[in-house]
């Protein structure tokens, strides 16, 4: 037999939405707590279901959720609430790419374009960062935010048949988009 006194029943989830939009977050323990509130940038929300619409940028940060039980224990959980307008487009290129060789330099290159908070792109290779890199960010005839970042790597044993990875981090928020390829060397 086991017990159903403490833990959560509905726990916060991380959630990434649009600006104007809304989200909901849940929070609720196996038993009945005294109260449940919500904590945001210093603010208090007394209430166990949190429903937010019209939602700004300003609203992207840690919301956590705070009970306190009749033996006056408390729990809480926090989720990540990321406001933001995703990245329209997002390309990895590898010149080249069909005759990569040992001990070639292979350039790289990562557009994105759109996102709100203005988008960092960086790059991994067998997951390890790769350095070296020339990040330009600038607006199209549009208006929309293209973000370009260069890299140059010396190809080695190791990266045949390697993940390479661009990733979207917006904010301090990482990886909120990717995109990857593999690396095929010639003569394996």
């Amino acid at each position: 037999m086991f017990s159903l006194t403490g833990g959560f029943l509905f726990r916060p989830v991380n959630q990434k939405v649009a600006p104007g939009t809304f989200f909901h977050q849940a929070c609720a323990t196996f038993s009945e707590p005294l109260f449940a509130e919500w904590h945001h940038n210093q603010q208090k929300y007394p209430v166990c279901h949190l429903s937010v619409t019209g939602v700004a940028f300003e609203q992207t940060g840690e919301y956590t959720c705070k009970t306190v039980q009749a033996n006056s224990d408390t729990e809480s959980a926090t989720a990540v609430v990321l406001v933001h307008r995703p990245v329209q487009d997002l390309h990895l290129r590898v010149f080249n790419q069909t005759t990569l060789t040992v001990d070639q330099e292979a350039k790289i290159e990562c557009i994105s374009t759109g996102g709100n908070p203005s988008p960092k792109l960086r790059l991994s290779l067998g997951g390890s960062p790769v350095s070296a890199l020339e990040f330009v960010q600038k607006p199209n005839y549009q208006g929309v935010t293209v973000s370009n970042l260069t890299a140059k790597v010396r190809l080695q044993n190791k990266h045949h048949w390697n993940v390479l990875a661009c990733h979207v981090d917006m904010g301090s928020y990482r990886s909120v988009n990717q995109t990857f390829t593999i690396l095929h060397l010639i003569g394996y």
